[in-house]
């Protein structure tokens, strides 16, 4: 009975002063040729075994049953391949395989080291910068924010950074103002002589800025006013008129007397998707423009060729 139990019991590591670990490294075919050359035994399946002592450099411990090494991974960025490569190396070689790799050890330490050393002298540089940054920007009366500015900035380039964030935020601000002064505008004259469509859609929140404007535009001037955002031309290139029609002249005072400020000017454009006949053909006209009716461009064509 006691023979069978002791036969069937699992192998007891001892742990002693001579203990040592080993390392089984697997070879390739011309590492394995060299290992026969110099009369470097392998085990039964042609690997190296390497037996390193307790206090081995970058050893970390020793699994229970087998005796096998583990190691401090994060010298090799989790990977065992790198220290295997390093005792093959040094056996095949005839060297200390203990001191290749305390070399080693060393030669990442000294590494590390340098990077952080490193690291702390570019950190230092950037808090520096950023120090000149924030006092130029202070000095020149804003509050500091590193969200507006770029780690690569001059101080000059973070003062100018925060003027024009300012100088946004103040156009932002006199937008706002004038949308709001432009929609009490319209919504007044909307109430006060917009058509009952124009009402109906203005009062359940729809825009309906094209509507409004072309009854304005029906109501305020005489037939024939277009709104050149919504006239279903193309882009047009607007010239000087060296010498107004006697229609466009008497036009443009027309529009002087009722307050608007009329130019004649000389026209090319080319029909868009909104003609019937001309698309893709250019043509050329004279116009009355009145560039800033309610801030839109009108125009009245008085000749067309």
């Amino acid at each position: 009975m006691e023979t069978n139990e002791a036969a069937s019991a699992a192998p007891v590591l001892a742990i002693d002063q001579g203990t040592k670990v080993k390392t089984i490294c697997s070879l390739s075919d011309s590492q394995r040729l060299t290992a026969a050359r110099k009369g470097i035994a392998l085990d039964a399946g042609g690997k190296l075994v390497v037996e390193l002592p307790l206090d081995a450099p970058l050893l970390s411990g020793m699994k229970e049953k087998t005796g096998e090494a583990t190691w401090d991974v994060s010298y090799f960025y989790g990977s065992t391949q790198k220290i295997e490569n390093i005792l093959i190396e040094a056996v095949l070689a005839g060297t200390d395989p203990i001191a290749a790799l305390a070399a080693f050890r060393d030669h990442i330490e000294t590494s590390e080291a340098k990077r952080l050393e490193a690291a702390a002298k570019d950190e230092a540089q950037r808090l520096a910068h950023e120090a000149a940054q924030r006092k130029a920007v202070e000095t020149a009366g804003y509050t500091w924010q590193p969200s507006l500015v770029f780690s690569s900035d001059t101080p000059e380039d973070a003062v100018r950074r925060f003027r024009n964030a300012e100088e946004k935020t103040e156009r932002d601000a006199e937008e706002k103002v004038k949308r709001e002064a432009e929609d009490k505008v319209k919504a007044e004259w909307i109430f006060a002589h917009g058509s009952d469509a124009l009402k109906e859609r203005h009062k359940r929140g729809y825009d309906c800025q094209r509507r409004y404007m072309e009854e304005r535009v029906k109501m305020e001037l005489p037939e024939g006013w277009v709104l050149a955002k919504w006239d279903g031309l193309g882009n047009w290139e607007l010239k000087d008129r060296t010498d107004p029609s006697d229609e466009a002249l008497a036009l443009e005072k027309d529009m002087e007397k009722r307050g608007f400020m009329a130019k004649v000017k000389w026209a090319e454009w080319e029909h868009g998707e909104s003609c019937d006949e001309y698309c893709g053909e250019v043509h050329k006209g004279e116009v009355v423009l009145i560039e800033d009716f309610h801030e839109y461009q009108i125009y009245y064509k008085t000749l067309v060729e």
